[in-house]
């Protein structure tokens, strides 16, 4: 497999994660700004690797060598990755590069496993909680309708998320694209 390098600024770099199907399995995100208006989101499956990220985080430049390319801007940082912070690199650090915010229509056309964040007004939840067994586990949800100016869509709610959400009040979810359905 062939081994890419990635220069630029940290964005969006959560906590470790566990796995949903396999809480053994923990892992953390990012985007990575790559030039003064584009930004590509990589994985990484070793914790420990989250460090020099956070050194690096919010406008200091980081050079990342040594990843995987999963998707068109998808990329996984493996073990193996060597990850060093840059003294200086040629384009700005970009704060809109933090952001994935994307009007309903454009989140329907998005690419498979993009993550995007949409602001929306929630026109429609259900009382009615949808039992769905998860991994052997009992797990609840709620298929609501939301829209903005663009266009509307369904947005199916996951445990906490239901009571947190209210009809007629707008906020911004971070979403991930996925083969069937976007969910939160």
């Amino acid at each position: 497999m062939f081994l890419f390098r990635l220069e630029g600024y940290v964005h969006q770099l959560t906590g470790v994660k566990g796995a949903i199907n396999n809480s053994s399995i923990k892992f953390f995100k990012c985007k990575v700004q790559t030039s003064e208006d584009a930004a590509v989101h990589a994985v990484c499956y070793s914790p420990e690797k989250r460090l020099p990220l956070l050194q690096a985080f919010q406008k200091k430049s980081v050079k990342i060598t040594g990843i995987k390319r999963k998707h068109d801007d998808d990329y996984q940082i493996p073990k193996t990755a060597q990850i060093k912070q840059k003294s200086s690199i040629n384009f700005p650090y970009n704060k809109s590069s933090a952001t994935n915010l994307m009007d309903v229509k454009d989140v329907l056309t998005a690419t498979l496993y993009q993550q995007v964040d949409m602001k929306v007004k929630v026109i429609l939840k259900p009382e009615t909680k949808h039992k769905v067994i998860v991994n052997g586990k009992t797990k609840y949800n709620v298929e609501c309708l939301v829209a903005n100016e663009t266009g509307s869509m369904k947005l199916t709610l996951w445990e906490e998320a239901i009571e947190k959400v209210q009809v007629g009040k707008s906020y911004t979810v971070p979403l991930s694209k996925h083969a069937s359905e976007n969910l939160c």
